[in-house]
């Protein structure tokens, strides 16, 4: 029985008026009792418990109250149990075998797609994808721009920021010291490529992060600096040296569209694209995984867990597995409830595993952007693996600890 199952049954229980049965049952510990001659079976278990009990509302109170008891139980185990391994297992097989000889997974937007792969398998310690985040990390450091910039044409911003994950993630997975070295060297590089392109023109709430077209002048895009964002936090849990400026610039430009105040309650703690505007899914999960793992107001956090909690998962939305990422890790990271992180986990390990093919490949939800359709299953089911393994996750974003220096 699956977490939303069992909730459908408990609340369907909660629901039932307090009938006659649900005193007998517990006044008389669960006992059968025939059934009167010449009455319905409903009307002599009535009789009965009315006879045996002297107050069946007070019972039937009871026997609810020992249910949520069970039910709560249930959510801890839920909570501390880990991801469903079958569909994880499924999709990580079904990765390794979409890599190609060169190490990359074909296109469109094959920088990205290489990226999340290398994420995915190291986020399980290549569990079933032994090699995987080596050759894709090398096809990644011989494909990259001599400018620095090494991601994709499209959505420039933010596949140089997965790259840069990626590369400074599987660093230590390239065979061979000259393949590490000449790594090291693209990855400084990009490092440096990344910060230049960070707008610093003001101190302004619409300024501060990155572009998604990496161009001057641009609107300040949040989903683009998100992910430049968590590529410096890798960067520097690794050793090399981010400016905390740059941090806490892109950290005040995404926390820059926080609802603490609405007209409409329930877009309160929630997150907009701009400055202005209604509060959406993405950046709602976005802004509550800022705010659960850097210095912020506490009254937030718990305003955006209020707001997360409000508006659950679906299998549905234009950025259903980048929503889902962010989502689980600012629950991760934040004082979330056990039974809320459990019901929310569960929601989404449930739509991901009703939806995955025979061949562990992940379907895309519907209303999903195009974009990402267009990379196809490789690109779903990466982020379905780092959806499914938030709980255990290697990556350095997502410990508590700082590692040893590579660089």
């Amino acid at each position: 029985m699956t977490l939303l199952s069992a909730t459908n049954s408990i609340r369907r229980v909660f629901a039932m008026r307090e009938a006659p049965w649900t005193a007998a049952a517990c006044c008389r510990f669960g006992r059968a009792q025939p059934a009167a001659r010449g009455r319905r079976p409903q009307q002599a278990a009535g009789r009965k418990a009315a006879a045996g009990c002297r107050s069946p509302r007070r019972c039937a109170r009871l026997l609810r109250a020992v249910i949520a008891i069970v039910f709560g139980v249930f959510l801890i185990r839920a909570a501390a149990a880990p991801p469903p391994d079958a569909a994880m297992a499924a999709a990580l097989k079904y990765l390794a075998a979409q890599q190609q000889p060169d190490g990359s997974f074909g296109g469109p937007q094959p920088h990205l797609k290489a990226a999340f792969a290398i994420l995915a398998a190291l986020s399980t310690s290549e569990r079933g994808t032994p090699g995987l985040a080596g050759r894709a990390a090398a096809y990644l450091v011989k494909d990259a721009n001599a400018s620095g910039f090494l991601g994709d044409e499209a959505f420039p911003i933010e596949s140089h920021s997965v790259v840069l994950t990626a590369l400074v993630s599987a660093h230590s997975r390239l065979a061979g010291a000259e393949a590490r070295t000449e790594a090291g060297e693209r990855i400084q590089r990009g490092l440096r490529h990344l910060l230049q392109l960070q707008d610093r023109s003001s101190a302004a709430a619409a300024r501060g992060g990155w572009s998604m077209e990496a161009k001057p002048g641009r609107p300040n895009d949040r989903r683009a600096t998100g992910w430049a964002l968590l590529a410096l936090r890798t960067a520097r849990a690794h050793g090399l040296e981010v400016p905390q400026a740059n941090v806490e610039r892109a950290t005040n430009f995404l926390l820059g569209s926080f609802k603490a105040q609405a007209d409409n309650a329930s877009q309160i703690g929630g997150f907009s694209v701009d400055t202005e505007g209604l509060a959406v899914e993405l950046m709602s999960a976005l802004g509550g995984w800022v705010l659960a793992t850097s210095p912020a107001k506490e009254d937030w956090r718990r305003m955006n867990l209020a707001w997360l909690t409000r508006h659950p998962p679906a299998w549905t939305g234009p950025n259903y597995f980048y929503s889902g990422f962010f989502r689980l890790r600012a629950l991760k990271f934040s004082n979330a409830s056990e039974a809320l992180a459990a019901e929310q986990s569960q929601r989404l390990f449930t739509q991901i595993a009703d939806h995955q093919k025979a061949d562990g490949s992940i379907l895309f939800p519907p209303g999903n952007a195009q974009n990402t359709i267009t990379m196809g299953p490789v690109f779903s089911t990466a982020m379905a693996v780092l959806i499914l393994n938030t709980g255990e996750s290697r990556l350095a974003a997502d410990e508590d600890f700082r590692l040893r220096p590579l660089f």
